[in-house]
């Protein structure tokens, strides 16, 4: 299982430095990158 994911400059993603738990909850309002934190998910399985 992935622990610890770190993203830089994907889209709208700057940088981001994220532990990762068996249940993550994505929060925030439009527009903050929550759908592009997933289809970099999308990506890394292709």
């Amino acid at each position: 299982m992935i622990e610890n994911i770190e993203i830089r400059n994907y889209k709208s993603i700057r940088e981001l430095n994220l532990l990762l738990r068996p249940i993550n909850i994505l929060i925030g309002a439009n527009g903050v990158g929550k759908s592009n934190f997933i289809s970099f998910f999308e990506l890394l399985k292709e």
